[in-house]
Order: C-alpha cells, then structure tokens, then sequence
C-alpha cells in the first residue's frame, strides 16, 4: 500500500488534511481529517485515467460552505432526525439543538462532520488504516456525557473499505454513529444515479411523515417502491412509484431494517460501466437517501450537484430509535458500556 498525505486547505485558520490509500490495483481511498470523512473513491479506467465513485468536496471551505449534505462524513452523535429534538435518559428530559424544523438531523448545527479529528496512520504491505480520534465534550448540541469516539478507516488490496467505530462515555448519552457516503458508479457526477441497480436483503421498512421523521410503523416492502430484495433498476421505481410511495420525499430517504440472511446486506451495481460496490454491517438498519435535490451553484469537482447526483448506503440503528427502543434498537450508551460497529463496502469489477 502506498500512503500520502496532502493539504485539504483551510477555513477560519484551521488547516485540514487529507490522507491518501492507493492499493496494488491502483485504487485510491482518500480520507480528510475534517469530519473523519471520505472524500474520493478512485478506480482506474483502462485508458488509464480515474473515476472518483462517491461525491465529495475537495476542500475544507467547501464542507463549511455545503455541510448540509454530509457528503463522506462521520455523523452524530446521533444519525439521522430525533423527533422534536428531544430525548428522556433515567426520566430527564433533554432538548437538543433543533437544525431541521422541529427536529434534529445528524447531530444538531456542530456534529461530528464539522470537527477536525486527530489521526494516526497503520501502514502494511496490503493494506492501510487510518484512526481519526475526537472528544465530543458535555453539552455540545445538548447532549449528556463526554463522548470519546475513534474511528478506523481501512483499506486493502481487495478493494474493501471498512470503518470501525469505538467510543465510551462519561455519562449515559444517545450514540448513533455512521457514514454518509454517497455513491455514484457512473465516476463522473455528470449523469445521476437512476440507471444503477440496488439489492437490498430487507423484508421491512420504515415509512416516513411529512418531515422525514419514522411514523413508528413497521411495514412490509411487498408491493412497494422499497422491495429491494431482487436487483432493481433505480430508473424504473422512479417512474413506477415517484407520484405515489416517493411522492413526499422525491426518491428514497429511508431506513430498511436488514435481514442479515446473506454474505452481504445491499449491493448497488452499474454493468454499463461493470462496476459493484456491496456493503456488510453488523448494523440492524440502511439508511438510502438519493440526493433528492438540486444544489444550486454547488459542483462536486467540476459539475453540478443535480437532484439524484448519489445514493447514500448509511448503516446504523435506524433513526429516532431513542424514542422506538424496543422495536428498533437501544441507543444509549452507558459509562460502563463500549460502543463498537462495523460496516465493510468492497468494490467488484462485474
């Protein structure tokens, strides 16, 4: 493995770094300290040139200018909206910072995605790891507890990219961690992700309300635009269910409750360019949101941010599950307790 590291520019005098993984098939990972984020996926064209396969910025200003996205970032303490922006720990109740609506989205208005993390570097002959280490201290966004959380992206010569997450606590608090990633097969963000093909191993879904908050339902995928569970061509749910079950959200921004019944829980696939990314997770959720608008005067490296520009393949405990613990998944993290996880994607040539 071959390891470089680079300036990701600064913002307010902070300056970034990126870290560079580029394995024996000529694959790049980079990585910004900036939110412990990924910032591009480079696969090599037999002409020899690169396609980035995931939305990023390509420097810090940028993510300060356009976090609304979360484009690669590690996001929390919480994923996803927590309705009301408001939880109950031991029968006290504790308001959090409202950044969307009445509700919370991705950790309130200073999450993880816009901390610059520390890291260390674990370099071998077939593979790489970058840590990136972060104290979230008592009372950010609201939340009880210090929080320290490290997270290890790793890459390797058979073109799998995993993150672990390990974090403990000073004080019960909700943890919820995970990747917003964005992909997109096509490698050049100049043509959305409608002709991609998703699989995902899920029998159930979550329906949303009109603010993308859970109802609390849990429904059956049978006869939905969100059966996954045979390949599916995103165009074609488009066109089958966008004036009806996507009518709200414009496209997918969901939470699937996996199955785990298969070596892999979703897949995301392009032939025309031959190209796979699958993802494993010990996580009982994925979150896929397809970038369903527009971001005027935004480009990701040269082209403009369009409405279906990514899909993100987010792994977690599904949100608002502070308020669905018994249904969901108990995300309150105790002193004595360690909040590990892991999600693995591996790009396929196919």
């Amino acid at each position: 493995m071959q390891v470089t590291t680079r300036s990701f520019g600064s913002y307010q005098g902070i300056q970034y770094d990126e870290i560079c993984l580029t394995n024996r098939n000529q694959q790049t990972l980079v990585l910004a300290d900036l939110g412990a984020r990924i910032t591009q996926w480079l696969v090599p064209n037999e002409d020899g040139t690169t396609d980035n396969i995931v939305l990023g910025y390509p420097d810090a200003e940028s993510v300060f200018t356009w976090h609304d996205f979360y484009y690669g970032a590690t996001v929390g303490r919480v994923a996803g909206r927590i309705d009301r922006a408001s939880f109950v720990i031991d029968g006290k109740t504790y308001p959090v910072d409202k950044n969307d609506g009445e509700n919370q989205n991705h950790g309130g208005f200073n999450g993880l995605d816009q901390q610059k993390w520390a890291y260390t570097i674990d370099e071998h002959d077939h593979e790489a790891a970058v840590t990136f280490t972060y104290t979230d201290l008592e009372g950010n966004n609201g939340y009880p507890g210090t929080v320290n959380i490290a997270v290890t992206h790793r890459f390797n010569d058979d073109n799998q990219w995993s993150i672990q997450y390990h974090a403990n606590t000073s004080a019960a608090t909700p943890l919820n961690l995970t990747n917003h990633v964005y992909f997109n097969l096509n490698g050049d963000n100049e043509m959305p992700v409608k002709n991609h093909i998703f699989q995902v191993f899920a029998d159930q879904y979550l329906p949303l309300r009109k603010d993308s908050i859970p109802t609390g339902e849990i429904a059956d995928v049978s006869g939905t635009a969100f059966d996954l569970r045979e390949p599916v061509r995103y165009q074609e749910v488009l066109d089958q269910y966008l004036a009806t079950d996507l009518k709200p959200t414009g496209g997918f921004d969901h939470p699937w409750l996996l199955t785990h019944d298969n070596e892999v829980d979703g897949i995301i696939s392009l032939p025309e360019k031959h190209r796979q990314v699958s993802v494993k997770t010990d996580q009982s959720a994925l979150v896929i949101y397809t970038h369903n608008a527009n971001v005027p005067d935004y480009y990701h490296y040269g082209h403009p941010a369009i409405t279906h520009s990514g899909t993100t393949f987010e792994t977690q405990t599904a949100p608002d599950a502070v308020h669905h613990a018994e249904d969901w998944g108990n995300i309150i993290l105790h002193p004595d307790e360690r909040y590990t996880q892991k999600t693995t994607f591996q790009f396929h040539t196919i």
